[in-house]
């Protein structure tokens, strides 16, 4: 007796795919979720590891690096990868040209390669507060943290201003700062705000926002 060979019916087939976008709708989200909290995991190892480059080069030359183009925190955005001090002529971290993952290489001004932005460097010194004109504020230098800190854009991939944070301890009432913000897990996984780590003399109460 032959067998006849049989085929897949039509809704047999819709039940099959049915069945596949239902896995994939699951296990896409999943992934996704996954590689931002490696992207995470990584930011928060790298300022870690920075942070204790320029603590370092803070015990042996009593000041904290500058990048290279001279300006401080509030004039202008620093990267990391202009602070070359931290490299040579001593050694404390082995590079500084960490790329931020939550900024996507991008190409300026018709350029052959690729920008690859670095994580956002800022000094917070006495004279800081000239710059960004804490006296307008009724703010003394005294009352401004001498430290530093490290920024990355975090998981929204928004400029936050988390270099600011420190200033919202004396600023509260400045409305400019209303939406400078730290991120938070606990506020979602890709919730606002830039993923930060102060440095030196920023007191803690700062880092909370006051």
């Amino acid at each position: 007796m032959s067998i006849g060979k049989t085929a897949f019916t039509l809704i047999e087939l819709l039940i099959v795919v049915a069945i596949i976008g239902i896995l994939a709708a699951i296990a896409v989200p999943n992934f996704l979720n996954a590689q931002t909290r490696a992207k995470i995991a990584r930011v928060r190892s790298d300022l870690r590891s920075l942070a204790v480059a320029i603590d370092s080069y803070r015990i042996d030359n009593n000041t904290f690096p500058e990048p290279v183009n001279n300006r401080r925190v509030l004039n202008t955005a620093n990267h990391i990868a202009n602070v070359v001090e931290l490299t040579t002529p001593v050694s404390y971290i082995s590079s500084v040209n960490m790329e931020d993952p939550f900024i996507p290489r991008r190409f300026w001004n018709n350029q052959e390669h690729a920008i690859h932005p670095t994580y956002v460097y800022v000094y917070y010194r006495g004279d800081w507060g000239k710059v960004w004109g804490a006296s307008a504020y009724g703010v003394t230098l005294s009352q401004l943290p001498n430290g530093f800190g490290l920024t990355s854009q975090g998981p929204d991939d928004q400029d936050s201003g988390g270099v600011h944070w420190p200033l919202r301890a004396t600023l509260s009432n400045d409305v400019s700062l209303a939406n400078n913000t730290l991120y938070a897990p606990s506020n979602g996984l890709k919730s606002p705000g830039d993923i930060v780590r102060f440095g030196g003399d920023v007191p803690a109460s700062a880092t909370l926002g006051g």
